[in-house]
């Protein structure tokens, strides 16, 4: 059962950690590292998940309640007007022509990675957290300066789902990423705007959304 005054939302950096920030991020981190190893072993039957991954990112957004990491998402911004970031790791399931349509209003691109929600916490009895994470990744996409915001969503979750009815577009459906399908999606600046939840759902993201 998720105690709504229990929750906080943070965004961390492991680059510029203060002191702080210390128990936040080692939170957060096993968080992360308990759900991506199952998940990997689930998917490709590795055991293996190196920190970097988790240490290289720019930001990562944690939701807590209490003092325990209960979801998270990784975050950073590349220009896909630069023929490096093209050839980033993230998007090489991505198809030409799908690079090119999430420029369709701008190539600065907010990538939204690595949505993890900690297994004791997928079910709450009163708030779907699948809702409100993807509704915080908008949210803080909303308050960058990038044009659209881009994710690699499980379908087997459902997670492309949840994105579809949160008011992001297909840019590429059922492409085969780790053995299972996703979709490929975008939310544009230009054109998108966000569905608003339940009640009492939309009461706890503007509650915990970021405001710079």
């Amino acid at each position: 059962m998720i105690e709504p005054d229990l929750l906080s939302f943070h965004r961390l950096s492991p680059r510029r950690t203060g002191v702080l920030d210390l128990p936040l991020l080692g939170s957060a981190y096993q968080c992360w590292s308990d759900v991506w190893r199952e998940t990997f072993a689930e998917l490709e039957g590795r055991t293996e998940l190196c920190s970097d991954d988790f240490t290289r990112q720019e930001e990562i957004s944690a939701l807590f309640h209490g003092y325990q990491c209960i979801a998270l998402f990784f975050s950073r911004t590349v220009d896909l007007s630069n023929p490096i970031a093209r050839d980033d790791s993230y998007f090489s399931v991505w198809p030409e022509a799908t690079r090119q349509a999430a420029c369709a209003h701008g190539s600065r691109v907010w990538v939204s990675s690595n949505i993890t929600i900690h297994r004791d916490w997928r079910r709450p009895a009163n708030c779907s957290l699948s809702r409100l994470i993807c509704a915080l990744i908008m949210e803080r996409f909303l308050i960058s300066d990038a044009d659209v915001l881009v994710g690699t969503m499980r379908n087997d979750r459902r997670m492309n789902t949840v994105t579809y009815e949160l008011g992001a577009k297909p840019l590429a459906c059922d492409v085969i990423h780790h053995g299972v399908p996703v979709d490929l999606v975008a939310f544009y600046r230009a054109e998108c705007v966000r569905t608003t939840l339940d009640p009492d759902t939309e009461a706890l993201v503007q509650a915990l959304r970021p405001r710079d």
